[in-house]
């Protein structure tokens, strides 16, 4: 954990600037304009502190145990939303009369900042499972998270749905798959360039993290 901690305030440092940026964006532009981004990376960081939740109670038994699983289904469901970020980049106008270019750089620090975020969250869990099963078992579960996160992205991004909703409204879900299955193909094509996407990512983020691995 004192490995972790430096990684950590890094990262709240970095979502604070992204929020800086933000403000000094709308005061300037007299408009609320990209709000929904303070929501958007607030919940990147909920997949990072279930990690390390779910990392205090691996191996435990009785309640904790009951309490493990449920705390990783609720990482399995929110973990989309720190990639999902990037897309908020279809967003990109301009707006005001600040220059296209300063939009971009806010919009893209909130979309690293997710990315980041959602690397870590992954990464934290990666290290669980390699230590337990193994290096092979490690990636096989590392590879299949980003793959389902990506669908899950297309879930959100396409037909907007929210992580808590799969609490709140199941049935609904279960409804929206028909028309998931009707444009199987979209669906297919953005989660698999998605894919690779964050594949590419956090390959990077292990291979500069394996330079110093050690115990976090």
């Amino acid at each position: 954990m004192s490995r972790l901690a430096p990684v950590l305030w890094v990262l709240l440092f970095g979502s604070l600037i992204c929020y800086g940026l933000l403000i000094v964006r709308q005061v300037r532009a007299h408009s609320g304009h990209y709000s929904f981004l303070y929501a958007n990376l607030l919940l990147a960081w909920i997949p990072l502190l279930l990690s390390l939740v779910l990392r205090r109670f691996d191996g435990q038994a009785g309640w904790k145990r009951g309490l493990f699983v449920f705390t990783g289904l609720v990482w399995f469901c929110f973990f989309p939303n720190s990639f999902y970020i990037v897309t908020d980049l279809v967003h990109l106008e301009r707006v005001g009369e600040l220059p296209f270019w300063f939009n971009m750089m806010v919009v893209t620090s909130f979309a690293f900042a997710g990315a980041f975020l959602g690397c870590l969250a992954l990464y934290l869990l990666h290290l669980a499972v390699r230590e337990r099963f193994g290096v092979r078992i490690g990636w096989v579960f590392a590879i299949v998270m980003l793959a389902l996160g990506s669908l899950g992205i297309y879930v959100g991004r396409f037909l907007r749905w929210n992580s808590w909703e799969v609490f709140t409204r199941p049935w609904g879900l279960l409804d929206d798959v028909s028309e998931l299955v009707a444009d199987s193909h979209r669906a297919a094509v953005f989660s698999g360039t998605f894919f690779f996407f964050s594949l590419m990512a956090y390959c990077f983020i292990v291979a500069i993290a394996r330079l110093h691995e050690g115990e976090v």
